[in-house]
């Protein structure tokens, strides 16, 4: 919070920050760290309610619209599902449908935080979908993005025509994605800048998967195109965070320049801290942080 709190104290009046907190998606530590962060920022809004925050991560936008067609919440016709400005429906969807998946244990659990809390959450990423390739070698698991749904068929239309009605790769094995990573990361920003109106946040958390932070160059995924690029075009302070292991530093620092300097890092992290059990990592979580998560 000193950083942040450091760049808070300096802004011009109407200036809003937003950080990005880089993570290795689902595993414990990252989301328990972040739930920390959630639990700080609420206990200075109690404080200070001229510091409002909302949170964004990095799921489909249109997630409660599959959960509901998988009959896991009231089968809603798409254009009939009630207006969910703070995220409650999309965080319900998401507990649902992942209440006996043992690595989604932390994510369920800061949900449930920011629904007792009263957090505003916006699941902010563009449609997507998996697809299995079988005619190479060796199977590829992709995530396509899927331009059925209707807002980001639009978001296609508007910053890459080119690709409309065109299969593009979100994320996969072994394959450049530096299309689909660009037009995601477009998505979040767009439907990050909404939120923090709608909610009217001074701060606005926004999580993501570390190579979305500043670039990735294994997957051809170039700095203009990350988060922190595009929300500094925004007129916004960006203060970005990243989660991750000593290993990972010489993959993002490159590309990261001078914003390399700016970043808050947390090192060192397990590569993998679901070998430990959740309730074992959320106790040293809670003791490093003085939280009872």
């Amino acid at each position: 919070m000193q950083a942040e709190n450091f760049i808070l104290d300096r802004l011009p009046e109407g200036k809003k920050l937003v950080i990005i907190v880089g993570e290795r998606h689902f595993r414990h530590i990252p989301t328990l760290l972040q739930h920390a962060l959630l639990a700080a920022h609420q206990k200075q809004r109690e404080k200070t309610p001229d510091r409002s925050f909302a949170y964004g991560y990095e799921i489909p936008h249109n997630y409660r619209h599959k959960a509901a067609l998988r009959n896991l919440l009231e089968p809603f016709d798409h254009c009939q599902m009630p207006e969910d400005p703070d995220g409650v429906y999309s965080m319900k969807a998401y507990n649902l449908r992942t209440a006996a998946v043992s690595t989604r244990q932390a994510v369920s659990a800061m949900f449930d935080f920011c629904m007792d809390h009263t957090v505003s959450v916006s699941f902010n990423d563009l449609a997507h979908k998996i697809s299995l390739e079988l005619d190479t070698e060796k199977p590829t698991l992709m995530s396509l993005i899927d331009q059925s749904d209707p807002w980001t068929k639009s978001l296609v239309e508007r910053h890459r025509p080119d690709l409309s009605g065109e299969k593009i790769i979100r994320f996969a094995d072994r394959k450049p994605i530096s299309d689909g990573f660009a037009l995601s990361n477009i998505a979040i920003v767009e439907n990050a800048m909404a939120h923090m109106e709608r909610a009217k946040a001074k701060i606005y958390i926004q999580s993501c998967g570390l190579a979305h932070l500043f670039g990735y160059t294994p997957k051809n995924c170039a700095y203009a195109d990350s988060l922190t690029a595009l929300f500094l075009k925004r007129n916004v302070a960006v203060l970005p965070v990243a989660l991750y292991a000593s290993n990972k530093q010489n993959e993002f620092a490159p590309l990261a320049g001078n914003m390399w300097e700016e970043c808050v890092k947390i090192t060192n992290l397990a590569l993998d801290g679901n070998t430990m059990p959740y309730q074992t990592v959320r106790r040293y979580v809670n003791a490093a942080s003085g939280y009872n998560l």
